[in-house]
Formats: structure tokens, sequence, C-alpha cells
């Protein structure tokens, strides 16, 4: 019997793929205020990488961009960056 895990993640694997397709959709949006606090160099890379290697820190950073940009379109807060 496995141990439970307190924050399960899906085995699909097109899930991977899914998240480099909306990851892409957003580097289309030059402007989108998430890369004022993202690194669009890294959205670029890890949404070009195989999926079929792809390592947790790398899906985890997709998901939370991801996140991100849908609270920042959601709220629109005003982004004061030093």
């Amino acid at each position: 019997m496995a141990p439970k895990s307190a924050y399960p993640s899906t085995q699909d694997p097109y899930y991977a793929a899914e998240l480099q397709r909306q990851g892409k959709e957003l580097l289309g949006d030059r402007g989108h205020a998430v890369f004022e606090v993202m690194d669009r160099r890294w959205l670029e890379d890890a949404t070009g990488r195989d999926t079929d290697g792809m390592d947790r820190l790398t899906r985890l950073g997709l998901e939370r961009t991801l996140d991100l940009a849908t609270w920042l379109d959601a709220y629109r807060p005003t982004l004061r960056l030093p």
C-alpha cells in the first residue's frame, strides 16, 4: 500500500503537454503582466522541453506561472516593482 500524498499530481502524460500549450499561448501575449514578475526566457525554455522527461520543478513552474497569469487576469492588480 502506497502512502497517501498530501498534494497528488496527475499522471496523465497529456497534462504536461497541455501545460506547455497554455504556456505557449501565454507567450503570445507579449504585454501580459505576468512577465513583469516571471522570466519570459524560462517559460520559452520550459514550453520547448520534451514532456517525457519533464522534471517536477519545471512542471511546478509551469503550473505556478499559469496560475499567476490567471490570477492577474482575474483581479487586475497594479504591480509596483522596484
